[in-house]
């Protein structure tokens, strides 16, 4: 599989036009894992998103006494740290990779350069990431009230 159809079938990207999809595939690099590392952890500086080619990875939490607790796994196609590329924060969760894991990685650095030579890649990058956000928060809030209303 190309670099380019791992875009194409990965949800977040889909919607995007060729010319802008061949920008992301320009700047994004192949990154493998073995099972059980650590890709980032809670509270880390970010500086890239990644999108899953092969693999699962797990996403946890920490709470108190550094217990994690698992929120999801990830497979083929889903996309990851997102987040701060928008808000500039730390990484909300920790990554591990829970078999050998295939990544695309796609450094902040490159799309904010790409960005400014092309601002309407931003507009679908920020509209695919809103997308993207608004999912997880239906999903969220749908779980949630499984727990909550009787």
């Amino acid at each position: 599989m190309t670099k380019y159809d791992v875009f194409v079938d990965a949800m977040m990207f889909e919607k995007f036009p060729q010319e802008e999809l061949e920008i992301l595939v320009g700047i994004a690099e192949d990154r493998q894992c073995a099972a059980g590392s650590v890709l980032f952890r809670e509270g880390d500086n970010a500086t890239a998103m990644y999108i899953i080619q092969d693999g699962v990875v797990e996403v946890s939490k920490g709470k108190r006494d550094d217990v994690q607790f698992v929120v999801t796994e990830l497979k083929k196609g889903a996309v990851f740290g997102e987040m701060p590329f928008v808000d500039a924060s730390p990484r909300a969760a920790t990554i591990t990779a829970k078999s050998k894991v295939r990544l695309l990685e796609i450094s902040y650095t490159d799309l904010e350069k790409n960005i400014g030579k092309n601002p309407n890649l931003g507009v679908t990058v920020y509209r695919a990431i809103a997308r993207t956000l608004c999912t997880r928060i239906r999903q969220t809030t749908s779980e949630l009230s499984s727990f909550v209303i009787p």
